[in-house]
């Protein structure tokens, strides 16, 4: 399989066939503890019945409606996550890449609005926010940043978490700080309230 798919992450020598709740099987009937569920996207776990029957009667509906067209549980999911969050509006990604794009969009837009150069946007070192030209530029984290891969887009400036002394670098150029709360892919690292 590696010499015909592209290395994205780098594997590990297992194959799995079966997942149910949080355990995997291999191809030779070993178990193993999901603990990356999907790299997050899998946190209710696997074949759990009450999704298996969710997406079994969704998809004998409609399988996809693409944001040219509008569904109906595509009304009834946005009134519910409008409600529950008490916010007014709502942008649908199909990635975590997808959603810091169109934030340092908006971010830039916003800061265009108060002043052309305004459109650096801070984030922290050691930081992942996608694998998107832009998401790698505002990722604080160098191994992300080969030669390879330049130019990279302009405007990102990457500050250490907790050090407040590096605050001083935020002037007026700066339109955003985008922070990932608890860091992952550069280690657990908390950041402080």
């Amino acid at each position: 399989m590696k010499e015909r798919v592209a290395n994205n992450y780098g594997s590990f020598p297992v194959v799995f066939t079966k997942g149910k709740g949080a355990q995997l099987r291999d191809i030779h009937g070993k178990e193993y503890i999901d603990f990356v569920s999907g790299i997050g996207v899998n946190c209710l776990g696997h074949n759990h019945p009450a999704l298996v029957t969710a997406i079994q009667k969704q998809v004998e509906k409609q399988m996809h409606i693409s944001n040219y067209y509008i569904s109906d549980v595509g009304v009834s999911y946005t009134d519910a996550l409008l409600k529950a969050t008490e916010m007014e509006g709502v942008f649908y990604c199909n990635s975590g890449a997808e959603a810091n794009e169109a934030a340092i969009k908006l971010a830039r837009k916003y800061g265009f609005g108060i002043q052309a150069q305004k459109k650096t946007i801070v984030t922290l070192k050691q930081s992942f926010h996608g694998r998107t030209l832009t998401t790698l530029s505002a990722t604080g984290q160098e191994k992300f940043h080969p030669e390879s891969f330049a130019p990279y887009t302009p405007d990102f400036k990457h500050m250490k978490a907790n050090d407040y002394a590096a605050l001083d670098f935020i002037d007026a150029s700066v339109c955003a700080i985008m922070i990932e709360a608890v860091q992952g892919e550069g280690g657990v690292n908390l950041i402080d309230a």
